[in-house]
């Protein structure tokens, strides 16, 4: 009897200890383009000439994503006309911020900064290449690209998400289009030609990608009160144990 209400005592304790971490997972914004090619492209995210575009996701957009969630990175995948590029794409600089936004979707500023606000991180900052042939083609949808793996991560806390992404051009005179959708509810702002552009062009032609994302973990925490009247009540009953197995036996 005491040794079952020892494990009794053990498994309470037990519902406040944390799972281990959830594996990796991958979320695609917008969901409804995860088995279907979008309408549009993009030529900005891969160009051979430096540019800057701010793409945003509804919240709608967003189903899989939890409060609390990690991303961690970020692939893109080509539009179904395009072939895969054979050399390799070379950024000598490639700089992504992830942030909520201050301005809704369709109401964005065509002023960058005026759209990011104050969790922004900048989640990559330096070179960065594809080797050859990082990108599948020849489906529809085509396969996701290479991750572009972040340096810091973002906790994401609900809401749109927005993605402010520049680069220096990828030098080899190739401008890969990657796949892109119009229809829900996205907005993008472009400017071609620039690294450190401060304004854009609004389009509602929305990249469309696949975030790596590291879930928050579970863990089971049963309310205090609850938690030590649970181990109260157990307690008591071990000591009422200890005392009926102290007190003599009679013989049969």
């Amino acid at each position: 009897m005491m040794k079952k209400t020892l494990i009794g005592f053990g498994a309470v304790l037990s519902l406040a200890a944390p799972m281990s971490a959830a594996h990796a997972l991958t979320v695609v914004a917008p969901n409804s383009a995860m088995s279907t090619d979008g309408n549009s492209a993009s030529g900005l995210p891969l160009s051979s000439n430096a540019a800057t575009i701010q793409f945003i996701y509804p919240t709608s957009a967003l189903g899989g994503l939890a409060n609390g969630d990690q991303i961690t990175g970020i692939a893109f995948r080509l539009n179904n006309s395009e072939s895969s590029p054979s050399p390799a794409l070379t950024f000598s600089n490639y700089v992504i911020q992830l942030s909520q936004s201050i301005n809704a979707p369709g109401s964005l500023s065509t002023t960058f900064a005026a759209n990011i606000a104050s969790d922004g991180v900048t989640v990559r900052n330096g070179s960065l290449t594809f080797v050859a042939n990082s990108f599948p083609s020849g489906a529809n949808p085509n396969a996701f690209g290479s991750v572009i793996n972040f340096t810091t991560p973002y906790t994401y806390t609900g809401g749109s998400l927005l993605i402010t992404l520049s680069h220096t051009g990828n030098g080899s005179g190739i401008f890969p289009l990657i796949d892109a959708d119009s229809t829900f509810g996205g907005q993008s702002l472009t400017a071609t030609g620039s690294f450190n552009a401060t304004t854009g062009n609004p389009n509602v032609a929305t990249p469309i990608a696949q975030f790596t994302v590291q879930p928050v973990p579970f863990a089971f925490s049963p309310l205090p009160g609850l938690l030590l009247t649970g181990v109260g009540k157990l307690a008591f009953r071990v000591r009422k144990q200890r005392r009926k197995d102290s007190q003599p036996q009679s013989a049969n």
